[in-house]
């Protein structure tokens, strides 16, 4: 019986296969690991975006409820967001009140601790006069 009568893999062959199985797999969990940070990032973008919306609706729909400059009038209006102790955690909340004229410009800003790009902020007016 001679060698060439053999069918088989060799042990090249068997490596080479391994090396190409292991770089192709490396790939795989390198995509999976990219999508899960691009996913929680866009978790807390979402987040960040109704902790604005909820606080500036409250304010617009409660704006003679609420006295302007109050710390703990402040503190109540950021009782009204859901999870807020666990947001504040994640998030820096401001919120800036500017008087003019009749009307008061409110803006609201939330910036991520854990990624620098990921914030949001939006501006409104409420009435100043009761």
């Amino acid at each position: 019986m001679s060698d060439q009568d053999e069918k088989g893999f060799t042990l090249i062959e068997v490596l080479l296969s391994i090396i190409i199985l292991t770089i192709v797999l490396t790939t795989f969990f390198q995509f999976f690991s990219q999508s899960m940070l691009f996913s929680s990032r866009n978790v807390e973008k979402q987040q960040a975006i109704q902790i604005v919306r909820q606080l500036m609706n409250e304010l617009q729909e409660n704006e003679h409820v609420y006295p302007i400059n109050d710390e703990t009038t402040l503190n109540d209006l950021f009782s009204k967001v859901d999870n807020i102790e666990e947001l504040q955690k994640k998030f820096d909340i401001s919120l800036t009140l500017q008087q003019e004229e009749a009307l008061i410009q409110v803006h609201v800003k939330v910036q991520s601790r854990n990624w620098n790009d990921v914030s949001a902020e939006t501006y409104g007016y409420i009435s100043s006069s009761p």
